[in-house]
């Protein structure tokens, strides 16, 4: 398989996992129903499994991903992340990242700086070094993430 059709498998999986609810609902007020009157009762029956099945194996995995924002929302107690620009192109990224441990206790972890490519910074970064004519800039990525996942809950619930 080519890489592009990977990618639209796993995007197809991720959009099925997050909106399943909504497509649960869509089959088995619109779909269903429709099929077992024009189509016949056992094909209805059998889209029905189909959806009661899937139903069975992403409800699990949806839960996981719950569990995962929740643990990450507890225990990731901050991320910060400052960028130096070092040339005209590239800037290094250093990251200081919080965590509370199992036991209570909270740790500094500050990795090795990596570098990145301007056109690869976040537009905050690019906006905050252009407009205040820094070679550095800060962003809490602890609070873009939160963000980002709020402003996507949301879209899902609007649709």
């Amino acid at each position: 398989m080519d890489p592009v059709t990977i990618g639209i498998l796993i995007i197809t999986a991720a959009l099925a996992t997050a909106f399943w609810p909504w497509i649960v609902e869509f089959f088995t007020e619109h779909v269903i129903p429709w099929l077992k009157q024009y189509c016949g009762h056992q094909i209805g029956k059998l889209v029905a499994d189909m959806v009661a099945w899937l139903n069975g194996k992403l409800n699990p995995i949806r839960a996981l991903l719950r569990k995962m924002i929740d643990a990450f929302k507890t225990n990731v107690l901050g991320i910060q992340t400052t960028y130096k620009k070092v040339s005209s192109t590239e800037c290094v990224a250093e990251s200081v990242t919080l965590i509370r441990q199992e036991d209570g206790q909270i740790v500094r972890k500050v990795p090795k700086g990596i570098v990145v490519q301007w056109d690869e910074l976040p537009d905050e970064v690019c906006s905050e070094m252009i407009k205040q004519q820094k070679k550095a800039a800060m962003v809490n990525v602890r609070e873009m993430i939160l963000a980002k996942a709020e402003e996507r809950a949301a879209f899902v619930i609007q649709t």
